[in-house]
């Protein structure tokens, strides 16, 4: 709990801040390549906890089939979706309306 209070209080602090520095129309150089660093190690951070949980590691293999089954099931209702509404507006392969 603590620490969702953390991070609501920097959000609140924060936004205020950046808020008057785009009014004052100061560019951080740099910011893209902090971030890209930040969200790189949060991201092996996240993969070195679960290659350390012994339960993960032992349903690997169950986890795997269900998250490609997901994806698989995910993809196909996506390009359904697209296709049916494409037809019921009248739109072509590249967006445009077709001629009647």
């Amino acid at each position: 709990m603590g620490i969702i209070v953390l991070y609501l209080g920097m959000v609140v602090v924060g936004y205020p801040i950046g808020a008057m520095l785009r009014k004052k129309n100061i560019e951080f150089k740099g910011v893209n390549a902090v971030e890209m660093v930040t969200i790189a190690f949060l991201v092996f951070m996240m993969g070195a906890r679960i290659g350390a949980n012994d339960e993960v590691i032992r349903s690997l293999d169950t986890i795997g089939l269900e998250a490609f089954v997901l994806v698989v099931l995910a993809l196909a209702g996506s390009v359904t979706c697209v296709f049916a509404l494409r037809k019921f507006f009248g739109f072509d392969r590249m967006g445009g309306k077709k001629n009647d």
